[in-house]
């Protein structure tokens, strides 16, 4: 069966795709590996799901450090103002109890999922889930479809919306990265961001009831004095976590490629130091993925690929993350309304 655009992965960037192409008239098909869809979004923030934040464009984008920049255009064409718009649209109410994060006002993930899955039926997009594909075909460096365990679907539009290794025990395998890299991109360094840390002292396990406010917390290591975080911090049986060391664990992964722990501080209001050795975090708790598609490769203007025509990346599987806060939800919904406008005016023209 041909569709007009085949979107594989029903995460942010992917729903919102779908139901853009499908809302201005194309013929949409959603594949979905896992049972249900949106799994991951239904995880984000604890179920809560903190959809963005009050930050301007500017300030949005240099927390996602010196690549932050690709994003404009994706920002420009659908920015948290016009992200909290469409929700309402689709009956979901938002709300910014403390004037800088974002939340449905339920504090339920489930209240998104639930408003997109009438959407996708209200325009008829073909959702299927149980469905994993296996290959994107192409003939001549054009796009032709994707192969599933069991059928194969044709078109010259694809979406890959997979997501990156967060949140592995919903099932991601990192498939987006195998498409890419058969068909010519090149992936950068993984590394496992947005995740508690265990530490190589015990003597945490005693204070596990305890929590330190607003502790600024840096790695010490030559090249990396000039990075700190603040925040609220957790003591666990075996670590530390808490808000502030979600933000920190982005930061300190990088540190482990060639090392197998990282000495930390931990200062307090008092003006208490401790110092920490933090062991090297795998993706089994991470939230997120640091690393993806190569950004140099994907036009910023449409999100299309550079190598093969009618290929599009969005949201996680793409070289761009950023801390917490509603960023990277914001990201992927703006990538995916990018990537699907782009479709369409392409479409719509030829037609």
């Amino acid at each position: 069966m041909n569709y007009d655009l085949i979107v594989v992965g029903s995460g942010a960037s992917g729903l919102i795709a779908s139901c853009v192409a499908a809302s201005n008239g194309l013929k949409v098909l959603l594949l979905e590996k896992l049972p249900k869809i949106a799994q991951k979004l239904k995880a984000s923030g604890g179920g809560k799901c903190n959809l963005t934040n009050q930050l301007s464009t500017d300030d949005f984008i240099s927390h996602f450090g010196k690549d932050g920049r690709f994003m404009q255009d994706a920002l420009k064409a659908f920015d948290s103002e016009d992200l909290i718009a469409y929700m309402r649209n689709i009956g979901v109410h938002t709300s910014c109890l403390d004037g800088f994060r974002v939340f449905p006002t339920t504090k339920s993930s489930q209240t998104i999922i639930d408003a997109f899955e009438k959407q996708l039926n209200n325009l008829n997009v073909t959702v299927i889930c149980s469905c994993e594909v296996t290959n994107i075909l192409t003939k001549n460096n054009n796009l032709v479809g994707v192969k599933t365990k069991n059928k194969t679907f044709h078109t010259k539009n694809i979406i890959i919306s997979t997501g990156g290794l967060g949140y592995p025990k919903l099932g991601t395998t990192g498939d987006g990265y195998k498409f890419a890299t058969s068909l010519g991109h090149k992936i950068t360094t993984l590394y496992p961001g947005m995740m508690p840390l265990k530490t190589k002292e015990t003597w945490v396990a005693g204070l596990t009831a305890n929590t330190l406010p607003k502790v600024t917390m840096t790695i010490n290591l030559p090249k990396a004095k000039k990075f700190k975080a603040i925040g609220d911090l957790i003591f666990t049986k075996d670590g530390i976590r808490g808000p502030v060391v979600l933000d920190f664990a982005r930061e300190i992964s990088p540190y482990f490629e060639n090392r197998d722990e990282v000495p930390i501080s931990i200062n307090t209001l008092d003006n208490t130091t401790m110092s920490l050795t933090i062991l090297k975090p795998d993706f089994t708790n991470a939230m997120i993925t640091r690393g993806g598609v190569n950004l140099k490769e994907i036009n910023p203007r449409t999100m299309e690929s550079k190598i093969i025509k009618g290929l599009y990346f969005c949201g996680e599987v793409v070289n761009l993350d950023g801390p917490c806060g509603g960023y990277n939800l914001q990201w992927a919904f703006s990538s995916g309304y990018l990537a699907a406008n782009s479709i369409l005016d392409k479409e719509l023209t030829f037609k």
